[in-house]
């Protein structure tokens, strides 16, 4: 008996004291916040951020400004960070990974490799923001902005934030989602730098796994009203009702609810699709004298004119699109789920270069900002 309680107390203990047989201290890996990819003849140029912590005796804030670039040339990704394992004391850790930059040659090129590898990695989060630039990723990775105090990771909070109106933030769950499905196409924001001075704006366009063109800030501004509504841009400028003279008077909107809709129709073996964008808003900025007689009318002149702005970037928008033959409205998902048999049938591919927009914009201001004086007085 005595014999038989102790097997079963060895074997409970067995279970329930394994402790952790994989413990890693965190210390003892260098944690990198940032990837930069490039081109290097055939090769990738692989490039690492890692932080050199530092606290500041005065305020007694952890910065992560100062950082080291570790760049090595391989066939992959995988196979880069291996030769950095080699050299470096600790091993790379990928588990707080939080940017990945690429370069647009490699976005051209090599972009199914790359996104292979951040796909497959156990360490890498799905949740980890991509982004491409038309310079070297390294030097983008290098770049410290004089007021960051962790430079990857408030680029990760810009973008998780939406801080950016000229720019769509996309993670690796959303842009491989998009990119792999039939029926739309995956977009990436841009990034460049200046005097270390990071910028995010305009977007990147991919078809086919390829990347085939950009579209500039105002058509990433009204695209943003379609895919993240969240993140549109608050404010617009446009002209006011002053009469001519040498100096351009401007009104400044700042919008404050905005909807969208899609909307496909077939008509004689065609797709027709209407894009509807109600905005409401109130004037922010605008001269003291006017040439209408009321407030209420320089509300409603005010919202024509964004009206025939917006209008008019967005067809300009739709047509880059169909130019580049890159579905980002994903109308293909809409034409197939409300007219599967004829999806079946034509090739999209084709298909969305014939597509027939309508865009139809409804602006509505009934107030403005309030003035500390009375400019009649």
């Amino acid at each position: 008996m005595n014999k038989k309680l102790l097997l079963f107390s060895i074997y409970f203990f067995l279970f329930t004291l394994t402790g952790c047989w994989d413990f890693n201290e965190i210390q003892n890996n260098y944690l990198v916040p940032g990837i930069g990819i490039d081109e290097d003849g055939e090769n990738l140029l692989v490039s690492v951020r890692i932080p050199r912590p530092s606290i500041s005796l005065e305020s007694g804030v952890t910065s992560t400004r100062e950082a080291r670039i570790i760049s090595r040339s391989a066939k992959t990704i995988l196979d880069a960070i291996q030769t950095m394992n080699k050299e470096t004391r600790n091993p790379i850790f990928l588990g707080h990974l939080e940017v990945v930059i690429i370069n647009e040659e490699v976005a051209k090129k090599n972009l199914n490799l790359v996104l292979d590898t951040l796909l497959r990695n156990p360490q890498i989060q799905r949740q980890v923001y991509l982004l491409v630039t038309p310079q070297k990723a390294k030097d983008v990775l290098a770049s410290v902005n004089p007021l960051d105090v962790s430079p990857m990771e408030d680029l990760n909070t810009k973008l998780e934030l939406g801080k950016s109106v000229f720019a769509i933030p996309m993670t690796l769950d959303q842009f491989a989602i998009n990119l792999y499905c039939k029926r739309s196409c995956g977009i990436l924001p841009i990034i460049t730098t200046s005097n270390n001075i990071l910028s995010v704006s305009e977007t990147a366009v991919f078809h086919n796994h390829e990347l085939v063109g950009t579209l500039d800030e105002n058509d990433t501004r009204v695209l943003t009203f379609f895919l993240n509504p969240r993140l549109a841009s608050p404010y617009y400028i446009v002209e006011s009702s002053m009469p001519q003279s040498d100096k351009k008077q401007v009104v400044s909107i700042r919008t404050k609810r905005s909807s969208s809709k899609i909307k496909v129709l077939l008509k004689d073996g065609k797709v027709h699709a209407k894009l509807q964008l109600e905005l409401t808003g109130r004037i922010s900025e605008y001269a003291a004298q006017s040439s209408v007689k009321s407030d209420q009318e320089e509300y409603v002149l005010a919202a024509k004119q964004l009206e025939k702005l917006l209008s008019k970037q967005l067809e300009t928008m739709v047509k880059k699109t169909q130019e580049l033959n890159a579905d980002i409205l994903a109308i293909g998902k809409y034409v197939n789920a409300k007219y599967p048999a004829f999806y079946e049938d034509v090739n999209w591919e084709e298909g969305y270069k014939q597509v027939k927009f309508d865009v139809e914009v409804k602006v509505t201001i009934a107030s403005a900002s309030a003035t500390k004086i009375n400019p009649n007085q």
